[in-house]
């Protein structure tokens, strides 16, 4: 039975120009529209029996890129549901919409509204309902004072009622006046 080996070269000196960049493929992209991105392996290999020696014999400034942008054109317009509008009011029956857009995708999370609808191709669809009512609590009342009674100009205290009108429910009470009253 023959057996050799080599054994290591002592005092050998190599050079950047005896290695090179190996690539593999692309990878296909992350997206079809608007933009994603495709890899490729890169290995700093001998020239002479490709063995993968390590990125720092070959040079740097010459590695070939590993990730490109690929799929950049826009995608095709596409129909959207829009999400509830906030609420007209905050309390007391307010009124929110929404709606449906024809929309592009031209880059990740950016979008064009489309004027034209026609350009979605897709059957328009039909949201229901489009709008309706919100917040339909009762809105706290709110207190207004009115006008002041008038007040006998010799007595310090009155007992004649002042009104106080709660606005947003519509009630009307009368309450008596707890405290002195300037003269008139």
């Amino acid at each position: 039975m023959d057996i050799s080996y080599y054994a290591p070269v002592e005092n050998v000196t190599s050079s950047k120009n005896d290695f090179e960049w190996l690539v593999s493929d692309w990878s296909g992209c992350s997206r079809s529209c608007a933009g994603g991105l495709r890899a490729r392996g890169v290995l700093c290999v001998r020239k002479d029996d490709k063995t993968d020696v390590g990125y720092e014999y070959c040079d740097e400034l010459t590695k070939p890129n590993t990730v490109e942008a690929c799929a950049t054109k826009p995608c095709l317009p596409e129909w959207y549901i829009t999400a509830w509008q906030k609420c007209s009011l905050s309390c007391g029956k307010g009124f929110q919409q929404r709606s449906v857009l024809c929309r592009q995708k031209i880059a990740e999370n950016e979008w064009n509204t489309i004027t034209n609808e026609t350009l979605c191709t897709d059957t328009k669809p039909v949201v229901s309902p489009v709008d309706r009512n919100c917040n339909e609590i009762n809105c706290p009342p709110e207190y207004v004072p009115g006008q002041w009674s008038e007040v006998n100009q010799y007595i310090s205290r009155t007992l004649q009622p002042w009104p106080i009108y709660l606005l947003r429910t519509g009630l009307k009470l009368n309450l008596g006046s707890n405290g002195a009253c300037d003269r008139v």
